[in-house]
């Protein structure tokens, strides 16, 4: 008999790396057993994520906590060398954290000469080994310039990373925990999770009040809370904050994947499970998105709106 989970902190988070820093949403919920509760959606600063993240890994209640976010955690090892940074992925966050210091505009700096020089023109469209092999046909680049920009995005994530993982006891998978006990931050792309939930993944990235896009949100929606192995509890109000912004709705995306991890993470694709332990290697130095492996649900929401 399956014993049921003690509750859990859930937090799903949409990253934002824009410069005026006003895009990043947080979804705080608590998993209980295999039901899912969205207690709170909101929009916050980096800054902000950043410090309630230090307040969440310092909780030792909070050992069993799951915060999955839409950003990814590190970057093709042809950069990493190209940036004196070889090896596991905390040395990039490292030299992340060091170029923020000697220069707090060292994103924008960096994401013009990416953009624009010989250089570094070759990695703008790279995957890194593990989004290839399993995600190639919806992952993007960590270093991508042009619409969705990632590049940006990477780089503040990496320098709020290397402060989580020198400030407290975090687990970052694929890395091993060497000891450390704290609550687990995965990265997770909800293009990714949705392709495994029957729902559109593309199609719903639109702004405000935009009906086609809206529409399409509705109907992922519909088809969120009738997966049959999670059941998903959101209020009305933040239901319709969902509907009105889709970054909002990646961070509820977000969430579900780490309530699906956090109930069993033997449904994701990982490279620790992979029979080739060069493969762990290489997402160890290089991050990856956890996906499903398999299918969930069934696609049986409202019509999809012609």
């Amino acid at each position: 008999m399956v014993q049921p989970l003690a509750p859990r902190q859930i937090i799903g988070v949409d990253y934002s790396g824009a410069i005026a820093d006003d895009s990043t949403w947080m979804t705080t919920a608590i998993l209980r057993h295999r039901a899912l509760e969205v207690k709170d959606c909101e929009r916050i600063t980096r800054e902000t994520l950043t410090r309630r993240l230090l307040d969440l890994c310092a909780d030792s209640d909070n050992a069993d906590a799951v915060v999955a976010m839409d950003f990814p955690f590190g970057v093709p090892m042809a950069f990493a060398e190209e940036f004196n940074a070889p090896g596991a992925m905390t040395a990039m966050w490292v030299a992340t954290a060091n170029a923020f210091t000697a220069n707090p505009n060292f994103v924008s700096a960096m994401r013009k000469d990416l953009g624009n020089e010989r250089r570094f023109n070759r990695f703008t469209n790279l995957l890194r080994q593990w989004d290839r092999m399993h995600f190639g046909k919806v992952a993007y680049s960590p270093l991508k310039v042009a619409n969705p920009q990632m590049f940006p995005m990477t780089f503040h994530g990496m320098n709020m990373l290397h402060t989580l993982w020198n400030q407290t006891d975090c687990r970052v998978p694929p890395l091993n925990d060497n000891g450390r006990t704290g609550p687990r931050l995965l990265e997770v792309m909800p293009g990714v999770l949705l392709s495994s939930f029957c729902v559109p993944h593309i199609g719903y990235k639109g702004r405000g009040n935009d009906q086609p896009s809206r529409q399409v949100r509705n109907y992922i929606l519909n088809g969120l809370v009738t997966i049959p192995e999670l059941a998903l509890g959101i209020p009305n109000h933040l239901y319709e904050q969902c509907l009105t912004s889709h970054d909002c709705l990646d961070s509820v995306i977000a969430a579900i994947g780490a309530a699906l991890w956090s109930m069993d993470e033997t449904m994701f694709h990982r490279p620790d499970n992979h029979h080739d332990h060069a493969v762990l290697v290489s997402a160890q130095q290089e991050g990856c998105i956890y996906g499903l492996s398999r299918t969930l649900g069934s696609n049986h929401a409202l019509p999809l709106p012609r």
